[in-house]
Order: structure tokens, then C-alpha cells, then sequence
């Protein structure tokens, strides 16, 4: 399968009908194609579904855990430092801490800042959300509280499974007729607005929630597509899943990470990290959930252009994520989707081919990623408490409340805060032993990133007072992405940790486009 082939199915069957000259296609679906019961599936049979290859931990018993890739001794500074580094800061001449803004960049003239790199599409942001939604949840530990974090449960099957649409903590989305009940680009919902899905973080924004109908809608019509009625439902779910880990594996994996690194990881043999035994247990790491996969953060956008009513062009506004006390549209979720049938509300109907898009020079009034380093957007260091997908209470470490920037009534917190202590939560070990591990346990030759170069060798770095001797993961992540690939890919060993882990869990997957030994006549092989 040809890169970004996956998506490019996916937009067809889903897409086109909302934007039929979609540029992010690289060539559109022949009739065979569009067809689902000319491909020749009717007569190929169907597969029962294969049993679940993965162990079950004896730390867990019959869930699924969180581990670490080592035994390194975790990184522990006091949650003061991590305060300072992560805090809500409005101040534009402070450039040692992680909030990103408008006068940031005017303080800087000819500076690249992240709020105006060019890293790509950005629907890209969004996909790896989905993915995180669907492989991983702590629901265990408490943040602050230092933990093991293989006493860590995983609420999530890990597999890549879209189990927060199949089967999620025993809940499966609401159906009729084994298919999923949609309402056009929204979630079915009760009297109150709440979306009838198993996981409520898929509801979190308009973005997310949308792109989850999507793969809700590709189920019903492969579905429909499908001869006869025996086993319909679990085979349009087998041929959703598989598109969704070629979506993954094929087009989201080489825009996010080093191209070099990824190639090798292909090869089992040449894994480092997520051994076969931490695949087939089902292993979340910690250093992949809470610091590599975590730094995706920093590519979030403050708002975006959703349509044409919300396109930032003659007046129009665009949609933010979240509230920042001004008048524009939000995307938080929780409710029912603005349609734009209302003429006193701003549509937030996603055009997909404005996240979307093929090549370097991307379409006018299209959405591009910001580049991964230490800098996050505005609206998402004032998460506001409560709201559908932020913190439900007030944060708290040690007794002391994190942030008290208060928009609209509402008390926020700061994303970056939520990560940086999240991580020490979980006993993460420091970058710069990690990837010193890595080096001395491996053939791979790369420069391990400094102190020196962490604090003064980028103009948004640690602050002059960190006397630590390493750093936090998430950090180090962020400036080897920068140095290696300018923040467009992460640099090898954020590359490795993810590729190795999601590789390695869709191998062990009970439907896997990576598993070579069983036959395959699901819709995405015919295509």
C-alpha cells in the first residue's frame, strides 16, 4: 500500500461527498474500488475472528498495564521547578517557560516561532489523538502522587482496535441494525447533549468528535456494502479496524517521525526497547504515553479554519479550541454539533481537505500543524476545568492550587504542567539517561543532547537557574526534535520509542495488517 493511501480511502468513502474536489487526494478511487462488492470480496468467505495472541501480566492479572522500557532509576526534581517551567506566563520576554503567544513572536522579529512553523497537515494532530484515545488510559494514578506505574491499569485494550468505538469498558456506541447510530457529522445524544459513545474524551472537541464519526460512518458503509447477513458486523469492524492501522501505520507514523528510524523498526530484530514479551502482555510505557507521544502537544493549533464560515477571511472568525476570553467560536465539545442552520451561529462542520492535504505548498485556507519543541499554544495552557475532555476538579500538588488564571468564571490549568508532572507521577527517567541507555545498548550512533545545550543552545530553553542534571523526558524529546528535524519529525529517540511501541502492539493485534500468517480478505487488502 502506496503512503497516504489509507487516508486517502478513508476520505473517499467518507469525505467526498462533502468535498468532491478534496486535494489531499493523490488519485481518486476507481469504480472497482468504489464498488465494495466488485473487489471480489463475496467470494472470498469469511474468516472467524482470530484469538487474542497477547500474555496477561501477572503484576495485573487480567488487565492490561502500564511498564517502563528500562530499569532506570526514575528523574525526580521538586514539583516546584516543574511548576516554573510549565506555569501560565503571559509575559513575552520570559522565554524559559512553555506558553507560546502573539507577543512571543513580536518580541522576536525574523524568529521562527512554533505558532507560525510550517510542520504539515494538520490533521495529523488529530489522528494521533484518536490513536492515543484508542490505545491507552489511565484511570489509576493521581497526579502528584508518585507511583510504580506497573501497578498501573490500562482501562484501554491496547491492540489498535478503535475500541472506544467497538467495546470500551464493556459500553459499545449506540446501534440499530449493527450499525452505528450518527446524526450526519455528530454523535447520536440523549436529552442532555451527551454523546452515546463509550469514551466521552472522543467528544473532548469538534476536531476529534468528528473524525470519530468518521470511522463510526466507514463501518456502516462497509456494512452496507457487505452479501449476506452472517457475521456482517464483525467483519465491517475487522475491515474498519484494519483501515484505521493503515491509516496509522502507513500515512500518520511517516509524518510524525524520523523516516531513517522508522525503516528499521520495520524489523523486529532491529527493536531495542518494546521487546516481543511487552507486546504480547500488551505493555503500555510510560515513556511512550506520558513523554513521547505526549509532546504531539506542542503541535496543536490555538484555533483553526473549520469551513467557510470560520475561515478567518472578510471578517469571518476562526474556531478556537478553547476559551481565551474572546468572542470567537469554541470547539469544545459536550453538546450538539453548530450545523450553521442557526444564522446566528457559526457553522464547526470540518471541510477535512483544510486539514488534509498533499505536498509542501499547502491550499489556501488550509490548517498546518505547529512544529514539535517545548512551546504550546495559548488556548491549551488555560484548559478550563470541567469542560468536556479538560480536568474534572482543581489541580492540586502538594496542597497548593497549580494555575489561577480564571477566563470567563472559570479556573484553567495549564496543559504543560499536567504533562511535566504527569511524568514524574509515573517515575519517568530523564531524557538524557535514557538516551545515553540507548546509545551504550545499541549499534545507533547519535549525539546524546546536553545540559548546556538544552539551556543555552535554543533560544526557548531551560531557565538559567536549572542546576539538575538531566532533564524531564518530555524535554528532552522536544529539543532532540528541534535539533534533529527542526521540529517538523521527533528526532530518533522519541522516533524509536513510538515506532517500537506501535508497531509491536499492531502486530499483536487480533485484526493486524502486519500479520503475515493469516489470510486477509478484508477491504483494505483488496484496495
Amino acid at each position: 500500500m502506496n503512503l497516504n493511501f489509507a487516508t486517502t480511502v478513508f476520505v473517499g468513502l467518507y469525505l467526498s461527498k462533502y468535498s468532491s474536489a478534496c486535494p489531499y487526494f493523490r488519485r481518486q478511487l476507481t469504480e472497482e474500488e468504489n464498488d465494495y462488492t466488485d473487489a471480489g470480496i463475496e467470494d472470498i468467505g469469511f474468516h472467524p475472528p482470530l484469538p487474542r495472541r497477547h500474555l496477561i501480566s501477572s503484576t495485573c492479572g487480567s488487565e492490561f498495564c502500564y511498564g517502563a522500557l528500562t530499569d532506570l532509576e526514575p528523574f525526580n526534581i521538586p514539583f516546584a521547578e516543574l511548576l516554573d517551567i510549565g506555569k501560565q506566563n503571559p509575559d513575552a520576554t520570559d522565554f524559559n517557560y512553555m506558553e507560546d503567544s502573539q507577543a512571543r513572536r513580536n518580541e522576536l522579529d525574523g524568529f521562527q516561532l512554533n505558532n507560525v512553523g510550517l510542520s504539515g497537515a494538520a490533521g495529523y494532530t488529530y489522528v494521533g489523538q484518536l490513536l492515543a484515545h484508542d490505545i491507552n488510559l489511565d484511570e489509576t494514578s493521581k497526579l502528584g502522587e508518585v507511583v510504580d506505574p506497573s501497578t498501573l491499569i490500562n482501562t484501554n485494550t491496547p491492540f489498535l482496535d478503535l475500541d472506544t468505538i467497538y467495546d470500551f469498558d464493556g459500553t459499545e456506541a449506540l446501534l440499530e441494525n449493527d450499525k452505528f447510530v450518527v446524526n450526519g457529522r455528530d454523535f447520536a445524544r440523549d436529552a442532555d447533549g451527551v454523546a452515546l459513545i463509550p469514551d466521552l474524551r472522543n467528544d473532548e472537541h469538534r476536531i476529534v468528535s468528528q473524525l470519530t464519526v468518521a470511522f463510526m460512518t466507514l463501518h456502516n458503509k462497509i456494512y452496507d456494502t457487505l452479501p449476506g447477513n452472517g457475521q456482517k458486523f464483525e467483519r465491517a469492524k475487522r475491515d474498519t479496524i484494519k483501515t484505521w492501522q493503515s491509516v496509522v501505520i502507513n500515512d500518520l507514523l511517516p509524518n510524525l517521525l524520523d523516516h531513517a528510524v522508522l525503516e528499521k523498526v520495520q524489523d523486529p530484530t532491529k527493536r531495542i526497547l518494546y521487546s516481543q514479551e511487552m507486546a504480547e502482555q500488551g505493555l503500555m510505557p510510560v515513556e511512550f504515553s506520558t513523554a513521547a507521544y505526549r509532546l504531539f502537544h506542542s503541535r496543536a493549533r490555538g484555533r483553526y479554519r473549520m469551513n467557510a464560515d470560520t475561515d478567518g477571511s472578510d471578517g469571518n472568525p476562526r474556531a478556537r479550541l478553547f476559551d481565551v476570553g474572546n468572542e470567537e467560536p469554541l470547539l469544545v465539545g459536550g453538546s450538539a454539533l453548530p450545523t450553521g442552520d442557526d444564522p446566528n451561529v457559526a457553522s464547526l462542520v470540518v471541510e477535512w481537505n483544510r486539514f488534509f492535504f498533499d505536498g509542501t505548498d499547502p491550499p489556501d485556507g488550509s490548517n498546518l500543524s505547529r512544529i514539535m519543541d517545548m512551546l504550546y499554544s495559548r488556548p491549551i495552557m488555560r484548559l478550563p476545568i470541567g469542560e468536556a475532555g479538560t480536568p474534572t476538579e482543581v489541580i492540586e500538588v502538594d496542597g497548593d492550587i497549580v494555575d489561577d488564571i480564571v477566563i470567563n468564571g472559570k479556573v484553567t490549568a495549564s496543559l504543560a504542567i499536567l504533562d511535566l508532572v504527569r511524568g514524574q507521577t509515573h517515575s519517568l527517567s530523564g531524557g538524557i539517561a535514557l538516551a545515553n541507555h540507548v546509545k551504550e545498548a545499541s549499534d545507533i550512533s547519535f549525539e546524546v543532547l546536553s545540559i548546556d545545550y538544552m539551556q543555552n543552545g535554543n533560544v526557548f530553553g531551560l531557565p538559567p537557574t536549572y542546576t539538575y542534571g538531566d532533564v524531564p523526558l518530555l524535554l528532552y524529546l522536544a529539543h532532540e526534535s528541534v535539533r534533529d528535524h527542526e521540529g517538523q519529525l521527533l528526532g530518533q529517540l522519541g522516533s524509536r520509542i513510538v515506532a517500537e511501541v506501535i508497531y509491536g502492539l499492531v502486530e499483536q493485534s487480533q485484526y493486524s495488517i502486519l500479520d503475515n500468517d493469516s489470510p486477509d480478505d478484508s477491504f483494505e487488502s483488496q484496495i
